[in-house]
């Protein structure tokens, strides 16, 4: 039975998380389910909590489905489709343009056969730290982010950012007009991202800083391979591809605008 998730199902969510050996924490979940409380939906089998996937809409422009998870114990019997099915349902009913998700090997043939194609490799880099990269110069706390990111991103994304900002107050850094860096806790490793910046000089100074505020014994780092900057920017910094996902969208472009190149990491996978 597919149902709406409510805030008693987050200790089995974790579970079906740690499971996956996947990076989200409760908050991570609680931020979901407050951008888009009708669009987080477990599969409840035997009162059990099973599977599970959420749907973040930005507006009528563009949705991202993310956290698509099924118990070890339960792949293979049509429940992570039926999950993707009734969001995309429920998507269609709202009338959002385009969607994307961003796919696991594991995923990816399932995506396919719902319609859903390749735009483009996303990857995850990592690095453990002994030591802290040195930030020159000196950057804020992020603020007012929703212009640049909009020019960036191509959509009103300005709730996500109210919502970060709420739950992870005091990390990541900020240069007025610009670039910022975001970061976050993870179970795995702390989150660095979103990251959007002018150019490569601006967004590694943003990271060291982020890094510096955060003092992790481990990061990860989302970027598309495309913007070669960031992939340079990355191994300057120590830091290694772990893995390789794939943006996958529903339709083709609808044309979103944007400045890809700027994006120098994003803002999770189950965030876009």
């Amino acid at each position: 039975m597919i149902r709406q998730m409510r805030p008693e199902d987050l200790g089995a969510a974790m579970r079906l998380k740690q499971a996956a050996a996947w990076n989200q924490t409760e908050q991570d979940w609680v931020n979901v389910m407050a951008l888009e409380p009708e669009g987080c939906w477990v599969w409840e089998q035997d009162e059990q909590v099973v599977g599970t996937t959420t749907a973040v809409c930005y507006g009528q422009e563009l949705a991202l489905i993310g956290i698509v998870l099924v118990l070890p114990e339960c792949r293979g019997k049509g429940i992570g489709r039926g999950l993707m099915e009734h969001a995309l349902e429920w998507l269609e009913r709202r009338g959002i343009r385009q969607v994307k998700l961003d796919a696991t090997d594991m995923g990816r043939p399932l995506y396919a056969k719902l319609g859903f194609y390749v735009e483009q490799p996303i990857e995850r880099w990592g690095a453990g730290s002994g030591q802290w990269p040195v930030a020159s110069g000196q950057y804020g706390q992020p603020r007012r982010l929703e212009v640049m990111d909009r020019e960036c991103f191509g959509v009103d994304r300005a709730m996500l950012y109210e919502c970060l900002l709420a739950a992870f107050p005091g990390q990541g850094a900020w240069e007025p007009g610009k670039g910022f860096c975001l970061g976050r806790p993870g179970s795995n490793a702390y989150y660095l991202g979103p990251c959007q910046a002018v150019d490569a000089g601006v967004a590694g100074g943003l990271i060291r800083a982020a890094m510096l505020r955060a003092r992790a014994a481990a990061y990860f780092w989302d970027l598309f391979p495309a913007v070669g900057p960031a992939v340079d920017l990355a191994r300057e910094l120590g830091f290694e591809r772990k893995r390789t996902l794939w943006r996958m969208a529903l339709r083709p472009q609808t044309g979103l605008p944007g400045r890809p190149e700027r994006v120098f990491g994003v803002a999770g996978f189950e965030y876009g």
